[in-house]
């Protein structure tokens, strides 16, 4: 199982959450979007999901952060002071808001706080201590679950190549080449063919998991689904990434052993109406009939490709099968939806 990402060259696409008009202060640093309830979208270099605030100079000259502050009250605008970050002209810089408070330059930042979900003061405050470069006063709005919130910015799209475009590429075997390619000009006559976009593709082992403590009765799958899509029906959301889903709580046991704890629970603790998500991609080596089984306590469903299976209703530990015809082989989007009303879990 793989998680996937790709990046293509030639065409760069930048989505932006618009919220205000950007101030007439925004000839100096300002913050330009935040997250407070990240819970998937960006991990930390821990692997947790921590809320977090980006800074953007939109100037044309590099600005030296060294003793500027972050801060999310009004009364204290010292609170958390950034080290010796130098933010590049149109550069970006991004602060965790964690509450780990670690500011070693060169390093991921971590602020000394959290952002309030239900919304609270927010401000980026120059060295002296005193002037506000930055803020969302008395309050930004209450935010929504892995949605960011920031200011509005003009932003220009260069569109390089369009779609098809022919091109030459090479993957090197080796840094022979060093730089030379690049030089006018190039005999490419080599090099292999192709149309655009293209680009590379990286990989992460496993599962990306979520377990979800639902604040409603979990009952069928239908009520899983609504909580998974409903922040205010979420108690609260941990993530990890899982080389196998074999997560037990309490009750009966599956047909594996090297049991795993449900995120953020402890075995053995009976905890009921949550949610798990798991997503990943899955290489089918080969067409043909392909048999899949999950066991669970409670309902489950598993959609890989086109293909789907589930058992809606609470249960006692046990076993659905499913035989899904593959037509080709390849790569196929896998989600796994696993509901706990009651009594064991796994």
């Amino acid at each position: 199982m793989k998680q996937k990402s790709c990046c293509i060259l030639g065409r760069l696409l930048i989505p932006l959450l618009l919220a205000v008009p950007l101030p007439a202060w925004s000839q100096t640093v300002f913050i330009s979007e935040f997250m407070a309830s990240n819970g998937e979208t960006l991990s930390d270099e821990d692997g947790e999901f921590g809320d977090w605030i980006e800074l953007f100079n939109p100037g044309v000259t590099a600005v030296d952060l060294d003793g500027w502050y972050l801060t999310d009250n009004e009364a204290d605008l010292t609170k958390w002071r950034i080290p010796a970050v130098t933010l590049a002209p149109k550069g970006f810089v991004l602060v965790f808001a964690s509450g780990k408070n670690r500011s070693i330059p060169g390093a991921p930042l971590h602020a000394n706080f959290s952002l309030n979900v239900d919304g609270e003061y927010l401000a980026l405050v120059e060295p002296d201590g005193v002037t506000v470069a930055s803020e969302f006063a008395p309050a930004y709005p209450s935010q929504v679950r892995d949605i960011s919130y920031g200011l509005g910015q003009d932003v220009t799209t260069n569109l390089f190549l369009t779609s098809g475009s022919p091109l030459r590429y090479r993957v090197p075997a080796d840094d022979s080449l060093g730089t030379t390619w690049r030089a006018e000009p190039h005999d490419d006559s080599g090099w292999s063919a192709g149309q655009s976009a293209i680009g590379y593709e990286t990989s992460v082992p496993g599962f990306a998991v979520r377990n979800v403590k639902a604040n409603v009765t979990v009952g069928h799958l239908t009520t899983a689904e609504t909580v998974l899509a409903t922040p205010s029906q979420q108690t609260s959301v941990v993530s990890e990434n899982a080389a196998v889903i074999s997560y037990y709580g309490t009750g009966g046991t599956g047909n594996y052993g090297n049991n795993r704890t449900f995120p953020g629970h402890q075995t053995g603790a009976d905890v009921d109406d949550f949610v798990i998500e798991a997503t990943a991609t899955i290489t089918i080596p080969s067409a043909g009939a392909w048999t899949f089984g999950v066991n669970s306590d409670d309902g489950f469903s598993l959609e890989i490709g086109g293909f789907f299976m589930s058992f809606p209703d609470p249960r006692g530990p046990a076993d659905t099968l499913g035989v899904f015809n593959v037509p080709a082989a390849g790569d196929y989007p896998l989600r796994l939806v696993f509901s706990e009303r009651g009594g064991g879990a796994g």
